[in-house]
């Protein structure tokens, strides 16, 4: 990302490659600028919550329907 502010996934431990991915998906997509904050706020947010909620780092291959259910939730009551 351009902006290293815009870099929520410094702090927070990730599998090997899963900020590369990130970066890929982001940077393949015609995003505005404001769109890619959002969603690197969101993951960002997404991530912590997870290495949190299930003890590990945040891999994309690892997350469930379910953690996604329980985040929406845990959104909802915070």
């Amino acid at each position: 990302m351009k902006n290293s502010g815009d870099n929520v996934f410094d702090p927070k431990p990730l599998g090997d490659g899963e900020a590369d991915l990130i970066e890929r998906f982001l940077n393949s997509n015609d995003f505005t600028a404001n769109t890619r904050r959002a969603f690197a706020q969101d993951l960002g947010k997404f991530s912590h919550w997870f290495t949190q909620a299930n003890r590990e780092p945040f891999r994309i291959s690892r997350v469930t329907t379910r953690d996604v259910s329980d985040f929406r939730d845990h959104l909802r009551r915070d």
